[in-house]
């Protein structure tokens, strides 16, 4: 059943509001990839740990525990402009506070903490706020693409920032890469300003809806078999394939690496995402995107265990390549599937839950990954995690009606499918 809602989607993809919401991500991710390089590096050197590397995406993700539900009302009770710009502002006056006590030598460990989990607590309104703007902006039969571009925006920025900033930061420090993420921010903010707020604005069923509780929201998933199983199956696959977060800076400090191998190893994930999201814009309407799935989680499983069975820096940057071209896809099409088949009039609310549960998740995920390389190995911690996704694989392999779930678009380009 093709999910109800407001106002009819636009025509074109190149729509003057999306371009306004695109351009906004890529000039923050841009900033977002020089400032968690930064981020990552500040701690790993200041403490030595793993585990204390691991806590600080912990303080990252821990919002979306508890205000991952509460921001989803919010999303579908008032326009999502408002959303998008009050968050941007609200981060680039964060991360300003810290470039300062950067440059004034005074930054601490606990203070990069507080800082990423106040950044954090906007990013649980702003990331479901946009995609759930997306439908809102785009016809149906291109959501693939605009998820895609919006995608292609953060893999470039990935590719290009880790690079410039492993030099960056081995040449000036951390200051840089921190103001950069601030004025980033400021920028994004200002581009989206200038959204018509139409578009955006809650109808008055999504106001009536979002008094509907979290158990409301969760029956409205379960209504949908194959999709809630989806669902499920996909936190815990995800449970589990987050650590590639960790694995750069863990494997440059096992084997003994530098600042700018770092920003190899993680520009060689963003080009494999580059490469995803390269081919999804062009075919992806023409794909199926639930029989992708399975087979590029398998592919992911399999590069764990070739990093854990041989870990080495050459190594790393092949596997790491395939890893993010399959994490990627993967990715947009399950985005695109979720959009596609929740009700528009609960978007807001439903991802929200989804990011909420989906995030909640990753603070075990650091912790145990840290845990685990400190108390064994990283080679063995990346062979047990290859193993629980290869079998995470094989149960979506099993799954009825997935292919069903987003078959290839129909119809002439500027149609609305379904």
């Amino acid at each position: 059943m093709p999910p109800a809602g407001p106002p009819p989607a636009p025509v074109r993809l190149w729509n003057r509001d999306y371009l306004l919401l695109l351009q906004g991500q890529v000039v923050s991710q841009v900033g977002d990839a020089f400032y968690m390089l930064a981020v990552f590096w500040f701690v790993y050197r200041q403490t030595g740990s793993p585990l204390a590397t691991g806590t600080v995406m912990t303080f990252a993700v821990l919002p979306y525990v508890f205000l991952g539900p509460l921001a989803g009302r919010v999303i579908d009770r008032v326009n999502k402009r408002r959303v998008l710009v009050g968050a941007d502002l609200l981060r680039g006056l964060i991360v300003a506070g810290v470039t300062l006590l950067a440059y004034l030598d005074r930054l601490e460990v606990w203070q990069v903490y507080t800082a990423v989990a106040l950044a954090a607590c906007c990013t649980v309104f702003f990331n479901p706020a946009v995609t759930a703007s997306i439908p809102c902006l785009v016809p149906r039969q291109d959501m693939i693409r605009a998820n895609s571009l919006g995608g292609m925006a953060s893999s470039l920025a990935a590719v290009v920032s880790p690079l410039v900033g492993g030099v960056a930061i081995a040449a000036v420090g951390v200051e840089l890469a921190f103001l950069i993420n601030a004025v980033s921010y400021l920028l994004s903010a200002a581009s989206e300003m200038f959204i018509s707020p139409a578009p955006l604005a809650p109808s008055p069923a999504q106001r009536e809806g979002s008094r509907l509780g979290l158990k409301e929201t969760i029956a409205s998933l379960r209504a949908q078999p194959t999709l809630f199983r989806l669902i499920c199956a996909s936190l815990v696959v995800n449970f589990f394939g987050m650590a590639v977060i960790l694995l750069p800076i863990f494997a440059v400090g096992r084997l003994g690496g530098s600042s700018v191998e770092l920003g190899v190893i993680s520009s060689s994930y963003a080009a494999g995402a580059l490469v995803a999201i390269l081919v999804l814009s062009t075919r992806g309407p023409r794909l199926n995107q639930g029989r992708l799935i399975p087979p590029l989680l398998a592919v992911f499983g399999l590069g764990f265990l070739v990093l854990g069975l041989h870990l080495e820096l050459a190594a790393a940057v092949g596997v790491m390549v395939v890893l993010g071209l399959c994490a990627t896809t993967t990715r947009m099409c399950y985005l695109t599937i979720m959009q596609r088949r929740i009700d528009r009039r609960m978007h807001g609310r439903a991802f929200g839950v989804i990011m909420a549960a989906d995030t909640g998740l990753q603070p075990a995920t650091y912790l145990v990954t840290g845990a685990l390389v400190e108390a064994i190995s990283l080679e063995a911690t990346l062979v047990v995690f290859g193993l629980c996704v290869l079998a995470g694989a094989a149960y979506l392999f099993r799954l009825p009606g997935l292919a069903a779930l987003a078959p290839p678009a129909a119809g002439k380009p500027g149609e609305r499918s379904e």
